[in-house]
């Protein structure tokens, strides 16, 4: 009998849920398995007995907002007013919902495939139209069209991610030039959702000077930089001419991220020598274990797309598989390893999965293991 998801669920907490509920490997959620720094959960204790249990600042800790502006993009300091958020997620409904305010005419949205799940959701609740351009552009044809795109569809925003999530493909800043210079041209605001920038395989992501453009907002993630998605703390960056209004609305919708947290995250960031030997050190293990899964896949007949960074593999089903929602469930059933179905980033994925990498080694070995096992007892 074949499965379905009659309720629309997130198909990342679908899989995700299986395990929490029913035990398994969980490589669907982009759940860092790796332990937090020492450091941040001792001073997390501390802080715990002082003065941070009522309401913090709207915009966030003064003195975290302080390390974000000066010390993670201090090239952006006067250009974009930082606000800490309820992860990177609420940066971006935040962002949406402030600009779909802005614009009563409506905010016609484009991303480019695969893409993360609220790019199109986010639309999708606010009644506007959704479009997406397959893959990255790169060549000048490709922009050629994109722009036929933006136009005959009246784009009013565009959403960004870089790596991607969930191919892990990362933009050159030559594109990322050329696509904000196309944004400014048509009146298109841009929203780069900056994630995973700190976890790249080969070199360090690169930004234009284009970023600083009164059109691009940005989203950016402490939980995944630290392993401590449950705090659910994040960033938005906003340019200065709208950071009035964008706050406004962040006081009736989000309002803060809890006091403690913030307090405890701020307090060890001042570290910074610690927090780069952190980062450092996951991005090393995520690294490795990217060069052994998709050797692995390959192996097994997964078409595995190169990655930059991130968190994740983007592949393509092993022929004679075809349908990523069944292979998903079925191999959960029979194994208990979770993936994610790649329909859920993409209505042209049918065919492709996400497998987590930001998992300890042993973990990663075993559920690849299991899948050839699944896929060997198959066929």
């Amino acid at each position: 009998m074949k499965e379905s998801n009659p309720t629309g669920e997130s198909l990342i907490s679908l899989m995700s849920n299986k395990v929490k509920m029913h035990g398994g490997i969980n490589l669907a959620q982009g759940l860092p398995g790796f332990r937090p720094p020492d450091e941040l959960l001792e001073h997390l204790k501390n802080c715990l007995s002082g003065n941070c249990h009522q309401y913090p600042p709207g915009d966030g800790h003064p003195l975290l907002l302080e390390f974000v502006a000066q010390t993670l993009w201090p090239q952006l300091n006067h250009s974009k007013s930082f606000l800490i958020t309820q992860g990177a997620t609420e940066a971006l409904s935040l962002v949406y919902t402030s600009l779909n305010h802005l614009n009563p005419g409506g905010m016609p949205t484009l991303s480019f495939e695969p893409a993360y799940e609220s790019f199109g959701k986010l639309p999708g609740i606010f009644r506007n139209p959704y479009h997406s351009y397959p893959g990255l552009p790169e060549t000048e044809e490709d922009f050629r069209q994109l722009e036929t795109i933006c136009r005959q569809n009246h784009i009013r925003l565009i959403f960004v991610a870089s790596p991607g999530n969930p191919h892990g493909k990362a933009w050159k800043p030559v594109q990322l030039t050329k696509l904000i210079t196309l944004a400014s041209l048509l009146g298109i605001y841009v929203v780069l959702d900056l994630v995973y920038h700190d976890h790249y395989f080969r070199q360090p992501f690169q930004l234009p000077e284009e970023i600083s453009r009164p059109n691009v907002f940005m989203a950016g993630s402490f939980s995944k930089m630290l392993c401590i998605t449950g705090w659910r703390i994040g960033y938005a960056g906003i340019p200065a001419a709208l950071s009035g209004s964008v706050k406004s609305v962040h006081d009736y919708t989000g309002l803060c991220a809890a006091h403690p947290l913030q307090e405890a995250l701020w307090r060890y960031l001042g570290e910074s020598s610690k927090r780069n030997l952190f980062v450092e050190n996951i991005r090393s293990q995520i690294a490795a274990n990217y060069a052994h899964a998709s050797e692995k896949m390959r192996a097994l007949g997964f078409a595995v797309a190169d990655a930059d960074g991130g968190f994740f593999i983007w592949a393509g089903l092993p022929a004679p598989h075809t349908d990523g929602f069944r292979f998903a469930t079925d191999l959960y059933n029979k194994k208990k390893v979770a993936l994610v179905p790649g329909i859920h980033f993409s209505t042209a994925a049918q065919s492709f999965v996400r497998l987590n990498l930001a998992r300890p080694e042993n973990e990663i070995r075993e559920g690849l293991e299991k899948t050839a096992s699944y896929i060997d007892c198959r066929y």
